[in-house]
């Protein structure tokens, strides 16, 4: 599997971060707030880009998490697109990122997960290809179907 490149007129856009409020779900462990907003000082492409970021208070980096979410009114067919690309502005903290595609219920429940550790700084192209599940127990994400 491969990955067009972002511009591609055969591209298909799951995020188009032009309304605040495209991702609706938002929840953080205790002791972690999280801010997303929509801004026109880092842009890579287009006219806006989503700013996202989270501060933790906890003592461990395990457990510390945030998370936001886009639902579809209707499953989103990504049939011939199954890989994702996006730009990351990196801060170099060592933050990591983990992109989850998740199925409906007829298809069974699954979680596609993609971890991207923000170890560099400024702007990076990154491609998603194949979801991986070797590290998941390494951390501690708020899984569950709500």
């Amino acid at each position: 599997m491969s990955a067009a490149p972002y511009d591609s007129p055969e591209a298909k856009i799951i995020a188009e971060f032009a309304d605040p409020n495209e991702f609706g779900i938002s929840r953080t462990a205790g002791g972690v707030t999280q801010k997303f907003e929509l801004s026109d000082k880092q842009v890579k492409a287009g006219k806006l880009s989503a700013c996202y970021t989270a501060a933790s208070t906890k003592s461990s980096r395990r457990g510390a998490w945030s998370k936001m979410g886009k639902q579809f009114s209707t499953p989103l067919n990504i049939t011939g697109h199954e890989a994702m690309g996006l730009w990351v502005h990196g801060d170099g903290k060592g933050e990591i990122l983990n992109l989850q595609r998740k199925s409906t219920p007829e298809t069974g429940y699954a979680d596609g997960e993609h971890y991207i550790v923000v170890d560099f700084t400024g702007w990076v192209y990154v491609d998603l290809i194949e979801p991986e599940g070797a590290r998941h127990a390494d951390y501690s994400w708020p899984y569950g179907r709500r």
